[in-house]
């Protein structure tokens, strides 16, 4: 949303000014690897991964971002989601800066795909085998595991990296190094947020959780704990069960703790640890 809304205020006041106006705020937002060295051009490395050179540009990385970071967001929450988005995005963006520097070329970068790749690269860690609609240039496919998505994804980034001419005037650098920073990411963001002596995933036991999956979505939560081999994504998956199950005697909301899941309304209690 802000990526849009960003893109809406930018179009409109250039419209409003009529001089240029949108690629004056493209050269003063965007990241200037030949301004890195400046601590007062750092918010560069912020702003950039908000500005979108045209509508194209902005729709087709939203489209991505929403079929590949919402339901990440969903599994891990929005502050670890925001991390991983925003930290992946920084370091995508300093490693295009230093080769930049290196070879005495310095340029603008701008747009969200960086940060976009950071976060195909913790999804792909985290839940390797879900499966999300995925776009490949003019091919929509509807069920692709994220593993895979993400290995094509980072071929083909792979290619144009070495392949493609510089007047692509395509970050593939940012891409390759924001989806490297999103996989070291993934491991140590998961376990951020849960609380000291809560059960690690593989101590969860799945079998005292099947009587709270009384409907097909707690079911379908209810399966991927119960074959999730990765700890700390088992751990993800209870934590989105427990919000989405209810107390059996009085259909209130159950709370999760140290393994339990209870109900402070009427006290009913459930243990899962092994």
């Amino acid at each position: 949303m802000w990526n849009f809304g960003i893109f809406v205020v930018m179009t409109v006041a250039d419209l409003a000014a009529g001089n240029g106006l949108y690629g004056q705020m493209e050269l003063d937002l965007g990241f200037d690897t030949a301004l890195v060295g400046d601590p007062a051009q750092w918010y560069r490395l912020i702003t950039a991964m908000y500005v979108h050179a045209n509508a194209l540009h902005v729709l087709m990385n939203m489209l991505i971002l929403t079929l590949v970071g919402v339901p990440f967001e969903d599994r891990i929450g929005t502050n670890r989601w925001l991390a991983i988005y925003l930290i992946s995005g920084l370091i995508g963006s300093l490693v295009d800066s230093g080769f930049a520097s290196v070879a005495g070329s310095p340029h603008i970068g701008i747009g969200a795909s960086g940060a976009i790749f950071g976060v195909m690269g913790a999804f792909a860690v985290l839940y390797p085998r879900d499966e999300i609609p995925m776009v490949l240039g003019f091919i929509f496919l509807q069920r692709v595991p994220v593993f895979a998505a993400v290995i094509v994804m980072a071929v083909l980034e792979t290619l144009y990296l070495f392949g493609t001419a510089p007047s692509d005037n395509i970050g593939h650098l940012v891409h390759v190094a924001s989806l490297v920073a999103g996989v070291a990411l993934a491991i140590p963001l998961a376990r951020m947020g849960r609380k000291g002596g809560e059960p690690h995933g593989k101590e969860v036991d799945p079998e005292a959780l099947r009587t709270l999956a009384i409907n097909p979505e707690l079911v379908a939560l209810y399966e991927k704990i119960a074959r999730e081999d990765v700890p700390e994504v088992r751990r993800a998956w209870l934590e989105q069960f427990a919000k989405k199950a209810r107390c059996p005697d009085c259909g209130k909301p159950l709370t999760l703790s140290p393994g339990r899941l209870a109900c402070t309304a009427c006290g009913f209690k459930l243990s899962y640890g092994k």
